[in-house]
């Protein structure tokens, strides 16, 4: 099978990494692209590391089950689909959701460490960063955590400083430079959307 031109997606927590794959998705006609989100490889809560305090970090790149990850693109690679439950990030509230991910001829990769990890990152052929304001990554986790992940204010508070800004600082920031496009996100991202599903419907007449 014909190698997918694949584009990587990266950005801090809370950049909107998984809002502008959506949003794609919907621009996008059926068959063209894979939407790859990293956040469905997470290991489960009680296989994360643990931080001093013995709290789960969920934001290290061994947070990551890379061996899942692998065995689900190998499989796509090999024009397999793949299906996998959807990570529901420990939320006991949270329905139940299965994904199934079809072979296509343009990938799309999303994760906060996905250019962190050498293989994954020369897989890329375009890598696009996704980087708002400081100020708004921090009110759009607040409000992620709380309604959707059923965390109170002092667990995000305490895992922001703790676990987010560190791994930013370590795992996602340094490799900011090899990313070809950068997209600010602090207001309507519509017409970049726009943009890059037309990008990819070309890219995928050609492949």
């Amino acid at each position: 099978m014909k190698k997918p031109y694949i584009i990587g997606v990266c950005g801090g927590t809370a950049s909107g990494k998984t809002y502008f794959l959506e949003r794609l998705q919907e621009q996008l006609p059926a068959g063209v692209a894979t939407l790859i989100s990293m956040d469905n490889f997470y290991r489960p809560k009680e296989e994360q590391p643990l931080d001093e305090n013995n709290i789960a970090n969920y934001d290290t790149p061994n947070s990551i089950n890379w061996a899942a990850f692998r065995k689900a693109t190998d499989e796509l690679k090999e024009g397999l689909p793949v299906k996998l439950k959807k990570y529901a990030f420990n939320n006991p509230s949270a329905k139940e959701e299965w994904l199934t991910w079809e072979p296509a001829p343009v990938w799309i990769v999303e994760g906060l460490f996905c250019l962190q990890d050498t293989q994954l990152r020369e897989s890329f052929d375009i890598i696009l960063f996704i980087d708002p304001e400081e100020h708004i990554k921090v009110f759009r986790r607040i409000e992620r955590d709380h309604a959707e992940r059923g965390f109170d204010l002092k667990d995000v508070a305490y895992r922001y400083l703790h676990h987010v800004m560190p791994a930013y600082k370590q795992h996602v920031q340094p490799y900011r430079s090899f990313a070809h496009v950068i997209i600010p996100n602090h207001d309507d991202i519509t017409p970049v959307v726009e943009m890059w599903a037309l990008f990819i419907r070309e890219k995928a007449k050609l492949s």
